[in-house]
């Protein structure tokens, strides 16, 4: 009988999805960045992967303005996982404080898990071009020596010492 056979081949197939996950193929979408809430804020800071994230209101008309800069800057550099903070959610005005985001105004991004402290990318200036920003981020970057793991994400310097805590 052939079952036998059959039954293995099917096998095979098992593990077809495994790269789902994977980002490193896909650099021609639009990776949109993840609206991130004060819970998701947690699992942000154990990432050993550095991010950029925007704050912002959807009442502030500056950061509308912004809105084609940030998607232009999520197109341009690679390598970061990129979330967003709305202001406007009461749960998010603490973690908006809690990073002096009130007081310099916004659209307000910052680079997290890069140093010990937040790197501030833009401050309450919706002037600043998309090419400005990436130079500003890659500056951060290489000044913090951030390196590139093996999917093609740049890997927070104090993730190896973080992990293993």
């Amino acid at each position: 009988t052939g079952h036998g056979h059959d039954h293995e081949h099917d096998h095979g197939h098992m593990h077809a999805h495994d790269h789902a996950h994977d980002h490193s193929h896909h650099h021609h979408e639009h990776l949109h960045a993840v609206d991130l809430t004060a819970a998701g804020w947690k699992e942000l800071q154990s990432d050993p992967h550095v991010w950029a994230v925007k704050f912002y209101s959807r009442m502030c008309g500056s950061c509308q303005d912004f809105e084609p800069t940030w998607e232009n800057l999520q197109e341009s550099v690679e390598g970061l996982h990129w979330g967003q903070v709305n202001i406007d959610l009461k749960e998010n005005v603490a973690l908006a404080s809690q990073f002096g985001v009130l007081e310099e105004g916004i659209p307000n991004v910052k680079l997290l898990n890069l140093g010990n402290d937040p790197v501030a990318v833009l401050t309450g200036d919706d002037d600043a071009s998309a090419e400005f920003l990436k130079q500003t981020i890659t500056r951060a970057l290489a000044a913090h020596s951030a390196a590139l793991d093996s999917h093609g994400f740049y890997l927070s310097p104090g993730a190896a010492t973080r992990t293993e805590l």
